[in-house]
Order: structure tokens, then C-alpha cells, then sequence
């Protein structure tokens, strides 16, 4: 790993966390979890239902 040392340079910077936000990528991915969540359950507790009704 000698090789690597001195090649790659990080900086770190502050970053002012007040100013970091998901954008709008993350608040379309974020709507569509939820959507696909809600869908999941209406789902799962209509399957449920239907397997009580047989028994």
C-alpha cells in the first residue's frame, strides 16, 4: 500500500449542516417509499381479512 501514500489528497471541509437538505431528488424518492409502503399494507391487511373470512 506504499504506493497509495502521498497519491490521494482528501480535504475535509466544514460543511454548515443547516444548509445540507435532500433536494428534490430525495423528497421525490422519500414520497414514492411512502407510497409504496401504504400500497404494501392496504395489501397486506386485505389478504387478512380474506384469510379469516376462510377460516
Amino acid at each position: 500500500m506504499n504506493f497509495l501514500n502521498g497519491t490521494h489528497t482528501i480535504i475535509l471541509a466544514e460543511v454548515d449542516e443547516s444548509k445540507v437538505t435532500p433536494g428534490a431528488v430525495g423528497s421525490i424518492v422519500m414520497g414514492l417509499l411512502c407510497v409504496a409502503t401504504a400500497l404494501l399494507l392496504r395489501n397486506f391487511y386485505k389478504r387478512l381479512r380474506r384469510l379469516r373470512k376462510d377460516q
